[in-house]
């Protein structure tokens, strides 16, 4: 039997605990309502065998489990007993005062009651203040955590003019119901605003009611009066405080272009467009021709965006940078060369045997032997003489040109040739901080890209595009905190070789050519690297088995030999400009310098 009372009791408990309970209890002994409070708030309570009585227990709401282990505590200390924790128990002992009343007998005489009051308005902590000196000296007025209940115990008919005297201050405080317009504060920024203030109990706005109307920017206030009127003052005070006049802008840039600032507005602003309504939505645009922004949104959004825009529109430092370009070439060409010539017939002028090795730098000593007969012209003369004159080098001959007897030429060349340049280049610019610079010092030549045939298969078509020829210089810095510069640089230099290929005439072209990116600081000299190239070509041509004789073998061939090096070195000097003092500075200085330069030739060329 005592077992099914317990499964009965911990399925009460299980089933009751988390709901909210209304206490009734009237005259009930005070071990039952012990018990009660045990199963509803899942608590182990011992009992003093001392602890004995009737007690009366009214809430006219429900409570949770919290606000009714208060209510027992409470009651408990009223009827003169103190509940102590030990552990996860709780014992409920005698305690040396109390408000409870014994005969000499041991018996209660009065009747005290306990019971908890909801408040609507007023706050428990100011109502129990209010109430304490007007309770008799056995009574017993508590406020519950919540700060919206009261526990009274007293005798039944000082309780009930007590609670009479709360009802009243409690009701003192009128609800009212107030809108309020907001011109330039959000309906949606004010809500947050109140709902905040509401955990601060001092401020009383948790007594307070809002809600808000989008389309036209208002809010409805609902409470008691005082605190309504507060809320009001508090807002308009706010909404003054964020007055614009206009719901649109126009903000002229000074350093920065409208559509940069445009796209990055346009990104910020979105976030914004999905907390606003139809009537607020924010609007960007840009006017290219005064570079402006111009901007229509609420004015909080307005406020926000011009904040953002003063910060994007600086004036951004420049990178001065200086560069110096060499390239050292060092050709050296050798040739030697043998042409021989034997005529047999009976004129003397046209060869039986010759040895001819082609080459620019030696003359035709065909046409050289063909212009000393009686019947050349005037044509094979000219050629003859040409061919003289396009002769580089030592040129040397030896022979017999007798009419109708066997003749004999030979003829000698030999060429050393050494070429040295030197490229000096020192190209300069100004360029802002993140931006782009480019410098092209140089010419534009024709290359074949491709070449067919017409319609009538003899009439060639070429098409040809245009190189670029010169001095390239790519640069791109960025300014870092600590006044170092990151550079991005691309440089190159090209030329023309001097030759063509004999099939299509087109130029060879040479190429060098420098990409890196480097770290350096405000008006460091950084040198880039070298390019060094060597290049080596050997040629030979010769009569076989008789160029190969030693000694004599060198009357039947020619042979060259040509050495190319090439070394390209770069400097950079990277200076930051951060203001027009410094600027006009550098300005000032190259242009005297160059204003020196012209000064000193004027004065050379009149002496």
């Amino acid at each position: 039997m005592n077992f099914k009372k317990i499964i009965l009791a911990l399925s009460l408990s299980l089933a009751l605990a988390g709901q909210d309970q209304n206490i009734f209890y009237k005259d009930a002994d005070i071990k039952t309502f012990s018990q009660d409070i045990a199963l509803l708030t899942n608590k182990t309570v011992i009992l003093d065998p001392r602890v004995k009585g009737v007690i009366s227990v009214y809430s006219d709401a429900a409570l949770d489990t919290n606000s009714i282990w208060e209510v027992y505590v409470s009651t408990m200390e009223v009827q003169g007993y103190n509940v102590l924790k030990d552990g996860d128990l709780y014992r409920v002992i005698p305690s040396q005062e109390g408000v409870k009343n014994f005969s000499e007998d041991g018996e209660f005489s009065g009747s005290i009651s306990t019971e908890v009051i909801k408040l609507s308005y007023s706050s428990a902590k100011e109502i129990v203040n209010a109430v304490k000196p007007i309770v008799g000296v056995r009574s017993y007025i508590v406020a519950l955590q919540n700060d919206r209940e009261v526990l009274i115990a007293d005798d039944s008919e000082n309780l009930q003019r007590v609670k009479d005297v709360i009802r009243k201050l409690d009701s003192d405080l009128d609800t009212t119901i107030s809108e309020i317009k907001l011109n330039n504060l959000s309906s949606i920024e004010a809500l947050r605003l109140i709902t905040s203030l509401k955990s601060d109990i001092n401020t009383r706005f948790d007594k307070l009611a809002v809600a808000t109307f989008q389309g036209s920017n208002k809010l409805i206030l609902s409470g008691p009066q005082e605190i309504v009127i507060r809320a009001k003052r508090m807002l308009m005070q706010l909404d003054n405080d964020n007055d614009v006049s206009d719901s649109s802008k126009v903000i002229y840039l000074n350093y920065s272009k409208a559509e940069d600032i445009l796209k990055i507005l346009n990104d910020v602003s979105g976030s914004f467009n999905q907390e606003q309504n139809a009537d607020y939505k924010t609007v960007i645009t840009s006017h290219e021709e005064t570079n402006s922004i111009i901007i229509r949104s609420n004015p909080q959004t307005i406020k926000t965006l011009v904040s953002i825009v003063k910060q994007l529109d600086i004036r951004r430092p420049q990178v001065y940078v200086e560069a110096i370009i060499v390239e050292i070439s060092e050709n050296s060409a050798k040739a030697l060369g043998v042409d021989t010539l034997y005529s047999g017939d009976a004129t003397g002028n046209k060869p039986i045997a010759l040895t001819r090795f082609p080459s620019s730098t030696s003359p035709d000593l065909l046409s050289i032997i063909t212009a000393n007969t009686d019947e050349s012209g005037i044509g094979a003369a000219s050629s003859a003489a040409n061919s003289l004159l396009n002769t580089q080098g030592f040129v040397a001959g030896l022979g017999n040109l007798t009419e109708g007897e066997d003749n004999f030429a030979m003829l000698l060349s030999l060429l050393k040739e050494d070429l040295d340049s030197n490229i000096l280049s020192t190209p300069s610019t100004v360029v802002l901080d993140n931006e782009e610079a480019s410098l092209f010092d140089g010419q534009e030549i024709p290359i074949t890209t491709g070449e067919s045939l017409g319609a009538n298969n003899l009439t060639p078509f070429r098409t040809t595009s245009r190189q670029e020829i010169g001095l390239k210089l790519d640069v791109k810095p960025q300014i870092n905190e600590s006044d170092s510069i990151a550079l991005y640089i691309k440089q190159e230099v090209s030329g023309i070789a001097g030759a063509q290929l004999s099939n299509t005439g087109d130029l060879i072209t040479t190429k060098s050519e420098i990409e890196t990116t480097v770290l350096a600081d405000d008006g460091e000299i950084l040198v880039l690297g070298g390019l060094i190239k060597e290049d080596v070509q050997e040629s030979v041509n010769k009569v076989p088995l008789l160029g190969d004789l030693p000694i004599l073998g060198t009357l039947f061939r020619s042979s060259s030999k040509s050495v190319t090096r090439r070394n390209l070195m770069v400097f950079l000097r990277p200076t930051i400009l951060r203001d027009s003092v410094t600027t006009k500075d550098l300005s000032e200085e190259k242009f005297n310098l160059v204003r020196a330069k012209q000064l000193l030739k004027e004065e050379q060329d009149d002496n």
